[in-house]
Order: C-alpha cells, then structure tokens, then sequence
C-alpha cells in the first residue's frame, strides 16, 4: 500500500470537540428515527380506528344512490317532454272524431266501406254497394250534412266506377276539412 491510503477506521484527525458534536448528531438522528415511526405506528393505529372507511362505505352508498336517483329523474324528464310534444302535436292536428262519425253514420246496411284515408286536411272513403240508389243517398245526406257543419269545407266525388268481379259500384268521396 502507499503511504497516502487514506484509512477510515483511524482515529487521529478528531478532537473532543468534533467527537461531542458527531455524538449529538448522531442522538438527533436516532431520536428523529424514533419519533417517525412512533408517528407512522400512531397514524396506522388512527387509520384503523377511525370510522374513515365506514364513512367512504356511507359516501359510496349515497352517491350510488344519487346516481339512481338522477337516472330515473333524466327519465322522468324524458318521458315529460315526450307527452308535452305528444300534447302540442295532439293539439295542432285536425279532429276527425266527428268527422268520421257523420260519415258511418251515413252509411246503410246495403254498403260496405271498402277504403278509408286520413291525410292532414282531409278523409276520403270509398265504399261498395250492388246499386247506385244508395250510394246516392249516402252523398246527398253527407252533401246536406257538410252545409250545417262548421268542419267540412267541401265535399267531392273522387271516382265511381264498377267492379266487374264482384258486380258492385265503387264510390270515393273526398272530404276536405276547414
């Protein structure tokens, strides 16, 4: 070895002085040392004793059952929304009960109602019948009834014409509607 090995073990070089406050050092260290993991045990001991994880339990749970909650008001507000547009277009469509009732009230047991259309602003019904006195009766009644009524604006003969298969006469009538 060289004489300029520096040795680690030796101790020439300190003096009391240092000595002291290297001891001091190292108590401070050690009581620091001591001190976290006392610290650390106290707050591994809180953590187990505290209701801390019962409460996250009792958080999850309530936002679980916010969550529930919400859904099923976002479909209540769907479903809301949904009959208030079923209601607006209820309103804006034409009525046709009454319509229809003065129709069918018009036709006679020797007819038959082959056809019925519902557009936005009219109906037009086809019926049968294997002579023409009672469909002309139909139309005269229906013309009478659409001069007193407050709904119809006209009342049209769209076609007649015979079937030879079945030998009956077809009649569309077209009602418009104010």
């Amino acid at each position: 070895m060289s004489s300029k090995d520096i040795n680690l073990v030796s101790q020439t070089g300190f003096t009391p002085k240092k000595d002291k406050r290297l001891n001091g050092l190292r108590r401070v260290a050690i009581v620091l040392i001591c001190l976290v993991g006392l610290v650390s045990i106290f707050a591994f001991i809180l953590n187990l004793a505290s209701p801390l994880n019962s409460i996250k339990k009792q958080q999850d749970l309530a936002l679980a059952s916010i969550n529930a909650k919400q859904q099923t008001a976002v479909k209540i507000a769907i479903i809301n929304e949904r009959v208030s547009s079923i209601s607006k277009i209820y309103k804006d469509r034409p009525d046709f009960t009454q319509v229809l009732n003065l129709v069918l009230s018009k036709v006679t047991s020797d007819m038959t109602t082959s056809g019925l259309n519902i557009d936005e602003s009219s109906v037009t019904v086809t019926l049968s019948s294997p002579s023409l006195l009672p469909l002309n009766n139909f139309l005269n009644s229906l013309i009478d009834s659409a001069k007193k009524s407050d709904e119809i604006k006209s009342v049209s003969l769209d076609s007649l014409s015979v079937s030879d298969s079945s030998l009956s006469y077809l009649m569309s009538v077209k009602i418009q509607l104010k």
